[in-house]
Order: C-alpha cells, then structure tokens, then sequence
C-alpha cells in the first residue's frame, strides 16, 4: 500500500575533482548497479519490495558508508563536490511536486520534500533551485528513507557531526538543515497519526 504524506551563504565555484568524486559515486552502466547505488542511501527503486529494516542496524549500515566516503575526500571544497553530485545523482523532482506545499520552511534556498509510505517504509524525495543545498536535502533525504515513521522520529542525523559538515556551514545553510530534518520527522509523524486513526477505525 502506497500513501502519499498528509503534511504539507554560497559557496564558491571550482572545478570538479572527477577522479575523487566518481570514486565514490561511480555512474551505474546498468539497472542492478542503480538499484545498488540507490539502496545504500535507502532509496529503492520503482519495483523493487521494501527493506525488511527500519531499525538502528539500517541506520549504522548507512552512517558507516557516508562517513567513510567523506573520510576519503581529502578536503572541503572536494566533500562541497561530493556533496553537489549526490543532490544531482539522487535529488529531483517533477514540477508537478515543487508546489507552495512542499516547500520545507526555513530554508535560505527554495527546497521541496515530498514523502510517501509503502508496506510500512518512508521514502523521501527532494530538490532546491541551490546546487549545494540541493545536495544536502538529497543526503538527508537518502538517510532517512527505507525506515518505518518510528524509526524516522527516534533517529537524529548523527553522521554529518561525525564527518564536520556541521562545523563547515553557514549558519543560515545550517538553520536550513535543521529545518530539512524538522520537515522530515513531521511527514513521519503524520504517517504514524493517520496510522493510528485508521486502525482506531478498524476496532469500531
């Protein structure tokens, strides 16, 4: 079953390190190389069933690959890069999705979330009209897909402390992810509450 969620400072431009950053991200070349890329930051592709996860173990497995990943970026503005190709590899939305609705508040930039639930399991998506921002909101928004809403609501994003992003942002960048976060916990709580509504339903 499939539900759609009931709640509604720059950085400077440099070249691309291709040869660190595709180490990382590698550009799958065919369908079973996606669906891997799209599994180690919880998302699934169209098709496929859901993770039988939704625990701390899911959570570790996916803070373990960011951290090393950015462990093996030798300096920031290589991790800025990194960072703007998973919001082009893994971020996106149609312009059907990018309504006044969806708009996470807060926000420097202009950032859309949306969220679904299927077979008990979040899957976020998201874009923003900023490069790096766009980035992130794709970073958060692979963190916390794949997991059930309690697991979304019990869980802080511990990782982008532990790879320092937290102390490489501006404040208003760093308001904007704490609202990013914010926006996520309250489509999962909006799905546990309409959970909760249907099966007090089902006992009348």
């Amino acid at each position: 079953m499939r539900r759609e969620s009931p709640s509604g400072g720059g950085f400077p431009r440099t070249s691309l390190r291709r040869d660190a950053v595709r180490a990382i991200i590698a550009i799958p070349s065919n369908r079973n190389s996606i669906r891997h890329s799209n599994r180690n930051m919880g998302q699934r592709v169209k098709g496929e069933s859901a993770p039988q996860g939704g625990s701390n173990d899911g959570f570790a497995a996916k803070e373990a690959k960011l951290v090393g990943d950015f462990a093996r970026l030798s300096d920031w503005e290589t991790r800025y890069q990194y960072i703007m190709k998973i919001g082009e590899r893994r971020g996106g939305l149609s312009e059907d999705d990018k309504t006044e609705e969806n708009l996470v508040r807060g926000c420097q930039s202009q950032v859309w979330l949306t969220a679904r639930l299927e077979e008990g399991f979040v899957t976020y998506s998201s874009d923003s009209d900023s490069a790096i921002t766009k980035g992130l909101a794709a970073l958060l928004a692979g963190y916390f897909s794949g997991e059930t809403p309690e697991a979304v609501l019990r869980r802080e994003p511990g990782f982008l402390k532990e790879i320092g992003l937290d102390r490489h942002l501006s404040p208003t960048r760093a308001n904007g992810l704490l609202a990013m976060v914010r926006q996520i916990k309250v489509h999962a709580l909006g799905f546990l509450q309409a959970s909760g509504a249907e099966d007090g339903d089902e006992g009348n």
